[in-house]
């Protein structure tokens, strides 16, 4: 360790912990339900029969939309999760 570099106090290390673990409580549980709900998703509904909004079919591939669907599940999940923490949060001493 280099003799200018400061040494993070507990209370900072404490603090970056939580919040490590508060991020990973709110992309871990997100990404399973993802996962689960693209499977449940596009095992009713064909990809390639998806239709933008002026009534064109995408041009898109069956692999394309699985992982647009995949990644949109996830960021509404993470929100859902992400709002979740933050109404539980400890209030302010």
């Amino acid at each position: 360790m280099n003799a200018r570099t400061p040494v993070p106090s507990a209370e900072r290390v404490v603090a970056r912990e939580r919040r490590i673990a508060r991020v990973g409580a709110v992309l871990w549980p997100s990404f399973l339900v993802a996962a689960v709900l693209d499977g449940l998703v596009f095992s009713v509904v064909d990809p390639s029969a998806l239709h933008g909004f002026a009534q064109r079919p995408l041009d898109w591939s069956d692999r394309s939309v699985y992982t647009v669907g995949f990644f949109v599940f996830w960021a509404a999940t993470a929100a859902a999760c992400a709002i979740s923490q933050w109404l539980l949060r400890e209030p302010a001493r």
